[in-house]
């Protein structure tokens, strides 16, 4: 199964609860999920402190206007490619 994550959250400089329980979800899911194909959408290149596997793939949006209503915009066409 393909799963699209928004992990844009990630980038805040101080995590609160939200972004420690999501930081802490995707440390697990990499490290026993090997059967499902992960796309963790970012407005930034995001670096974690533990390694992703094959099946873990970040999408940088960086070059993109991730302004205002950028999910609604990005997320569609990319979900659907």
């Amino acid at each position: 199964m393909k799963i699209a994550w928004d992990i844009s959250i990630q980038s805040t400089p101080f995590r609160t609860g939200v972004e420690r329980v999501q930081r802490c979800l995707l440390q697990e899911l990499t490290r026993i999920d090997r059967k499902n194909e992960y796309l963790l959408i970012a407005k930034e290149w995001l670096e974690f402190e533990f390694p992703l596997p094959d099946n873990f793939r970040i999408v940088d949006l960086s070059e993109h206007d991730t302004s205002y209503l950028w999910r609604e915009r990005l997320l569609p066409p990319l979900i659907k490619k």
